[in-house]
């Protein structure tokens, strides 16, 4: 709890904070990268329907979904919407230090609050980075020894959480009472079920965007979770390891979106070693060699890498978390 505290004031500090351009300049990388991302999917048909079904229903227009056209939708619409989009292909970018893709769980809820308040470019980066410290650096004090949870169910709510309160800048207490409720409404979601294709671990980014931004709203009328609601949460409840002091460790010196990646292959982290492989194999063999008369292929990989194992996957994303496929 007191590293939890020490954590949302300095995030919610926003007049004493140094941010180094580096970090704007990563910051301005990943907003980019991740809005390409969420662009990327406009024309996946499942998505289509699931976007109109949002502005359909949508309330005031101050923010946009971006799927070409620039529709607009309420910020709550607008964040569930672009939330789904962000991971569909497989090409949001993620962090080198623990399994958390910061970015995704920030922008959706940031971008649909930036535009719908105003805020600029700078601010708006800004956020990103206190919210993109905030939820990796509970990633790492909240590590799991096995991926049983995936990372978008378990932190998303999280993280945009963080980057609303940011851009609303409230005071430590308030932070803290937002971060608190969001780490209350994550979900469980199996890693699983990204490999077996399942389409519902899409949506685990847009329910998280949605539940930030509310958690956002809620603290504004007295509602929040508890000082130990993380440790209760993603320790006692979700199973994971606990090191509290990973959460304020070189904090505002070692800024965590300058150790981040950027995907060049739309297809799980875990298998571009695999692409590259294959892709070097390829161009080395000698010309009277083909494919086709390939008997067997042996694959050695990492361990992380071993969950990709479904033969036979039966949607792109399942696809996309197949090492046999790929």
């Amino acid at each position: 709890a007191p590293q939890m505290t020490a954590l949302a004031e300095w995030a919610a500090d926003h007049r004493a904070m140094v941010i180094p351009p580096a970090v704007y300049r990563q910051a301005a990388i990943v907003l980019c990268d991740d809005l390409a991302a969420i662009v990327a999917a406009r024309k996946d048909p499942i998505l289509v329907k699931m976007c109109d079904q949002m502005l359909g229903d949508g309330g005031k227009p101050v923010a946009t979904v971006f799927r070409g056209g620039r529709p607009r939708t309420d910020r709550y619409n607008a964040a569930v919407a672009n939330g789904a989009a962000g991971p569909w292909s497989e090409l949001d970018e993620g962090s080198l230090r623990v399994s958390c893709h910061a970015g995704i769980y920030a922008l959706p809820a940031l971008l649909a609050e930036a535009e719908a308040e105003g805020l600029s470019c700078r601010e708006t980066l800004r956020c990103l980075v206190v919210a993109y410290e905030v939820v990796t650096r509970l990633a790492l004090a909240f590590s799991q020894p096995t991926l049983v949870l995936h990372p978008h169910a378990s932190l998303s709510a999280v993280g945009a959480a963080a980057a609303v309160a940011a851009a609303r800048r409230y005071d430590g207490g308030r932070f803290l009472d937002t971060l608190t409720l969001a780490a209350t409404l994550v979900s469980p979601g199996p890693f699983d079920h990204a490999v077996r294709g399942s389409f519902a671990r899409n949506m685990w980014t847009a329910a998280g965007s949605w539940a930030g931004l509310k958690a956002a709203d809620w603290a504004l009328c007295g509602i929040s979770g508890l000082p130990e609601s993380p440790r209760n949460v993603f320790h006692e409840v979700l199973g994971c390891e606990c090191r509290p002091e990973r959460l304020v460790d070189d904090l505002g010196e070692d800024w965590l979106i300058e150790h981040n990646f950027q995907k060049i292959y739309p297809c799980c982290q875990y298998s571009h070693s695999t692409v590259e492989a294959i892709t070097g194999l390829i161009a080395d063999l000698p010309r009277d060699v083909e494919l086709k008369n390939c008997q067997e292929v042996i694959v050695e990989i990492h361990e992380k890498g071993q969950l990709l194992d479904e033969r036979h996957p039966t949607t792109t994303l399942g696809a996309r978390f197949s090492i046999p496929h790929i």
